[in-house]
Parts: structure tokens; C-alpha cells; sequence
């Protein structure tokens, strides 16, 4: 297919979509760029406004709307992965009105269960129609080619392995031969895939994406896929699946890339003045300019915040006011001198009095993104963590357990993090397979603690209900593993079958 052949009306949508994105993307160095009056004859035209349209597809990741208080996809904000994966599990208390699916009254219509779904779908699809275009440059060599597809395959299987794993398999737009055609487009009312096949789309995706990545990315190129990235993404995939084999094969082949490593020092990995250190495997850039800043603190300090303690430099940035706490059942799980508690703070300073959480609110402040004095407005420079080594670690170190039982290898990699975190270490001759499967879901939680991995770990270990139970959550039922499908795109496409129970 080449360049002239995209329908118009998909290349309105697209040039629609581009232009929102434009400047924004996801280079800490892009000079921004803005264009009028786009048609296939003069956009993309040479390699830079390629490199523009791929670019576009990155800032998807990050875009807030602000029409829709302020959702987006991959950050802190409301609806994100991050929050959806949070909002339904013990690592959660916020007093803002997001209720629903923290209670398990979720039904269809609300506007909580479209969010994601509506900001994944058209993704993938600009990414199919941007991969396209690739294809279809004749001014790029074809080893530049083969790179920037492999980079839009990627993208394209994380949008969709987080809409598996929310909704189970639905219909994504990935043939070009319709995204292309308005006509075919205007039919296309598929049924849901079955598990197998979309489960082995996301595999070949991955794959071959791996395949053309580079192993890592350097810092002119920090945030863009890697092999790291891609191989991450299978690896939760099979864990998803409970494909132990296939999962440790796969993270044994991330530890083999040599290059990731924990950190020394467990605060430093959200440091702004450790960015791109070797335990991040993915992070979203952020450079502090309106636009473009982390807003993690916006959402996490309480209104009245001036700093952690007295006689600090009050931290000039605005707040939601209420902000996403860590309940604390969670934080007094955590032992006393363990070093990972300290960053869900218990106290800080009004200007006035020092505060205690404990006795006013219903959680602690989580803080793995230190407090950066340059911060103002609505937040700082520090780059989103996505992705880090650890959680591949503990995923081995799962998938070991579930294939031989309790292991060496896996009690070395629990008291690897331990010990960084300033514990004692564990006896392998203390465990069996059982009693290790419970260890490893503590330490997960220790460890992985508000990075939004929780409500898969407790579905995955089979105790996601009685999680919810035994919080209180006589809602719950065991469909709530799956968010409902949006009704709107049920009454857009009738063959999509609603997930049970909805």
C-alpha cells in the first residue's frame, strides 16, 4: 500500500490526531513542529515528518485530556493503567469520587470502564496506519524502516496486552487493508478472538519487534522500544497466561541482554539525577516544561503540603487536594527497617504543625518520586517508571517456584532485593512450593509496591476476591477480574459479547 492509497477520511483522523500531538513527543530534545492543512501529498514527505508521525504515537502514552478531567493512559492520572491496576486492590485509598471499581459497583455505561479502552483502541489504530506510512517511505533506508515498525509493533502489543489484560480479548484495528478503507472500515464488526489468538498475536508482535530493537537506548533516545521493553511486555504476558516455561525462558533472556541491574541504593531508582540508571527498563520522559511534567506529586500530596518536615523549602507546586494515598494495612505490613517504607510518608509539614497521616487520614503519602525543589506548578522532570528489573526478577523468581518448587534461585533473588532494602535473608529450607508462592506475593508487594502490578499478582495467585473480601468489599465477585466492556462500543458493534456478569 503506498502513501496515496490511505483513505481520506482515516488520514483526516489521523492528521486530527497528530496535530494534538505534535511537539510533544517523547525525545527530551524534539524541537516542536506544527503543520496546517495536511493532506497525503505533502505529510510525511521526508524523514523528519516521519519522525514526527512516529513520535505522535509515542506521546499517546503520556497526552492527558483535558476535556475528560485530566485521564491518559500511562501516567497517574485518572483511568490510566496505573490507577485501573491500583483502584481495585489494597494498595489503594483516595477520598475522590472514584468509587465504582474501588467498591465493584462497575457497570458498562460509567465513564471509568471506557477510559482506557477509549484512549487504546484509536492507538493502536494510528499505529497500524503509521506503520503504514513506514513502509510506504521510499527516502528511508530499509534497515530505518524495519527499526521504526519494530518500534509501532511494539507500541501498538503494549496498548493491546493492557487491553487483555483489563478486558480479556477483544477486537483491535491491526489490518492495514481495513484501517485504510473507509468502507471496509464502516463494516467491520468483528467478534471477540479467542484467548489463543490474541494471546499468539501479541506473541508474534513482540517476537519480531524484539528481533529489530536495539538491546537498550541511549539517554538521545531514552524512552523509545527496546528489546528490554519488548521482551518485558511477553514476559507478562506469559505470566498472565501462567506460561511458566515460556516465562522463565524469557526473563532468563532479559537477564542475559547483561545490562540491567538493580540499584545500590533503593530511593535512587526515581531520582530526577538518576534518570535512565540500569534498573529502569521502560520510563516515560518528562522534561518539567507546562505539558511535559510528571504529575505524580499533583496527584499524591494533600492540599496543604509545603514540604516533609519543618524548615524544608516549601515545594511551590498546586495539588488535587485529597491525592491517592497507600492504606495503612499495607504500610504496617512493611517491616519497621525496611527501607522500602520509607518512601510512603506518614508525616509532613502544613507550614504550620507537623502532620500525622495516621491520626487524619486513611493512608500514607507514596513517594518512590522524591520531592524535587525545582518542581512547580502541577509537577516535576522526573521520568515515569514503567517498567523496571526487579518485577522481572520476581517474576523469574515466580515462575521458578511454579515449575520446580521451592528453589535456590528463587530464594537468591528474594534476598537480593531484601538485602537491599536492609532485611534479613531467608532460608531456603523454610519453604515448600505453597508457602513460597505466599512469600513471593509479599515480597511483590514489598517491592513493586503503588507501580500498579498488584490487582495482576492478586488475580494471577487467585486471591483477588478474597483480597477484596476480607478489605471489606462485599461486592466483589470473581468476574470483577475484568473490567466491563464500554457499552458504547458494544452498541457500535454488537458481536462484541459484554465479559460475564456485566
Amino acid at each position: 500500500m503506498t502513501r496515496l492509497a490511505l483513505n481520506s477520511f482515516f488520514l483526516q483522523i489521523f492528521c486530527l490526531l497528530l496535530i494534538l500531538t505534535i511537539g510533544a513527543g517523547c525525545e527530551k530534545g524534539l524541537t516542536p513542529r506544527s503543520y496546517t492543512d495536511l493532506t497525503p501529498a505533502n505529510f510525511p514527505k521526508n524523514e523528519a515528518d516521519l519522525n514526527t508521525a512516529v513520535t505522535g504515537v509515542y506521546n499517546k502514552f503520556r497526552q492527558q485530556d483535558r476535556s475528560r478531567d485530566f485521564t491518559a493512559a500511562y501516567i497517574i492520572q485518572k483511568t490510566s493503567v496505573l490507577v485501573n491496576n491500583l483502584s481495585t486492590t489494597d494498595e489503594f485509598a483516595t477520598d475522590w469520587a472514584i468509587t465504582p471499581q474501588m467498591i465493584f459497583t462497575l457497570k458498562p455505561t460509567d465513564l471509568f470502564a471506557e477510559q482506557f479502552w477509549s484512549r487504546a483502541q484509536p492507538t493502536i489504530t494510528l499505529a497500524t496506519i503509521t506503520i503504514e506510512m513506514v513502509k510506504a517511505a521510499d527516502y528511508i533506508s530499509d534497515k530505518r524502516k524495519a527499526a521504526l515498525v519494530s518500534e509501532l509493533r511494539c507500541i501498538r502489543a503494549i496498548y493491546a496486552y493492557d487491553l487483555y489484560d483489563e478486558y480479556g480479548p477483544v477486537p483491535i484495528m491491526t489490518d492495514p487493508e481495513i484501517v485504510s478503507d473507509l468502507q471496509k472500515a464502516q463494516n467491520y464488526k468483528p467478534a471477540r478472538p479467542s484467548q489463543q489468538e490474541y494471546s499468539g498475536f501479541l506473541v508474534k508482535e513482540l517476537t519480531e519487534a524484539a528481533l529489530n530493537l536495539p538491546t537498550v537506548t541511549d539517554n538521545a533516545d531514552f524512552g523509545r522500544m527496546s528489546k528490554g521493553i519488548a521482551l518485558t511486555c511477553l514476559l507478562k504476558l506469559y505470566m498472565h497466561d501462567k506460561q511458566w516455561a515460556k516465562a522463565e525462558a524469557v526473563s532468563k533472556e532479559i537477564i542475559d541482554l547483561n545490562y540491567y541491574m538493580l540499584q545500590p541504593n533503593f530511593k535512587d531508582i526515581w531520582a530526577v539525577n538518576n534518570e535512565n540508571n540500569k534498573e529502569i527498563i521502560w520510563a516515560i520522559p518528562y522534561t518539567g516544561a507546562s505539558g511535559f511534567e510528571n504529575t505524580f506529586h499533583f496527584a499524591v500530596l494533600p492540599g496543604d503540603f509545603k514540604s516533609l518536615s519543618e524548615g524544608q523549602t516549601p515545594v511551590p507546586i498546586q495539588s488535587w487536594g485529597q491525592g491517592y494515598k497507600l492504606p495503612w494495612p499495607v504500610w504496617d505490613s512493611f517491616d519497621p527497617s525496611d527501607k522500602r517504607r520509607e518512601v510512603f510518608q506518614r508525616y509532613y509539614w502544613n507550614g504550620k504543625a507537623m502532620v500525622d497521616l495516621k491520626a487524619s487520614s486513611s493512608g500514607a503519602i507514596p513517594l518512590k518520586y522524591p520531592i524535587d525543589p525545582n518542581m512547580t506548578g502541577a509537577g516535576s522532570a522526573t521520568d515515569f517508571v514503567i517498567y523496571r528489573y526487579a518485577d522481572v526478577l520476581l517474576y523469574r523468581a515466580e515462575a521458578l517456584n511454579e515449575l520446580n518448587g521451592a528453589n535456590a534461585e528463587s530464594l537468591d533473588i528474594i534476598n537480593r532485593l531484601r538485602t537491599r532494602a536492609g532485611l534479613d535473608t531467608l532460608a531456603a529450607g523454610n519453604f515448600n512450593q505453597s508457602t513460597l508462592r505466599a512469600q513471593i506475593l509479599k515480597e511483590r508487594q514489598w517491592e513493586l509496591c503503588f507501580e500498579g502490578v498488584r490487582r495482576q499478582d492478586l488475580i494471577r495467585n487467585g486471591s483477588f476476591v478474597s483480597n477484596a473480601l476480607a478489605r471489606g468489599r462485599q461486592f466483589v465477585q470473581p468476574f470483577h477480574v475484568l473490567f466491563p466492556i464500554p457499552q458504547y462500543a458494544i452498541n457500535e458493534n454488537p458481536n462484541i459479547h459484554q465479559n460475564t456478569g456485566y
